[in-house]
């Protein structure tokens, strides 16, 4: 079946109308497990992110040591890279410490997508990676998927994630215009709600993002 080129879903259910691009304050980069980029009837959220804010790439792996994009942006003495998943230490988005870290330079938030085994798989393979500092979401909103089995209480898709951090940097790296902030979400709900009409999924949950540290 032919499938939109930009969002990579079947035309029929293309929501590329829907999009309003972010400018993001964050140079933001998902890590996608090869299963999750792969697996039939996935929601792929990490391809709506990168539909939605500008400027954010996807790159599919488990070992990244010798990635030459990212090697580049780890280089980047401009950006100071962050890891959006939960951990020891982990700062919430607004604490000052965060600030503190960037030092005047630009966030580069690095985002590892799939189910949390195959997340916490991609850290495993990367401990460079995994030893930066965290991103954790302390008491997110209720998730929108709501039909999917989750690990854990407070687990979001890692568009959701990603909208959360994106929305409580903001004292240190703005993003907007409000509106495509908004319209992320509404995209969610959008492929969310056919997705259920078509009969729901049942991956277990991303792994961008938990209430708890």
């Amino acid at each position: 079946r032919p499938l939109c080129p930009d969002c990579h879903k079947a035309r029929s259910r293309c929501y590329c109308h829907l999009v309003v691009p972010v400018l993001p304050g964050p140079k933001v980069v998902l890590l996608v497990h090869p299963r999750e980029d792969h697996k039939r009837g996935a929601l792929n959220t990490a391809r709506m992110v990168r539909r939605c804010v500008q400027g954010a790439e996807l790159f599919v792996g488990l070992d990244f040591h010798a990635h030459p994009r990212l090697s580049v942006l780890l280089s980047d003495s401009g950006l100071a890279p962050f890891l959006l998943h939960p951990g020891p230490g982990s700062l919430n988005p607004q604490d000052p410490e965060v600030g503190r870290i960037l030092g005047g330079r630009r966030m580069l938030m690095l985002v590892p997508d799939g189910t949390w085994r195959q997340a916490r798989q991609i850290l495993r393979f990367n401990p460079h990676l995994a030893a930066l500092p965290r991103l954790g979401l302390d008491g997110p909103e209720p998730g929108l998927v709501t039909y999917r089995r989750q690990p854990a209480e407070g687990c979001l898709s890692t568009l959701e994630a990603v909208h959360q951090a994106l929305l409580g940097l903001q004292a240190f790296c703005p993003s907007g215009p409000p509106r495509a902030l908004h319209a992320m979400k509404a995209i969610l709900r959008h492929v969310v709600d056919e997705q259920v009409a078509l009969g729901g999924c049942n991956d277990s949950g991303p792994g961008a993002g938990v209430s708890n540290r």
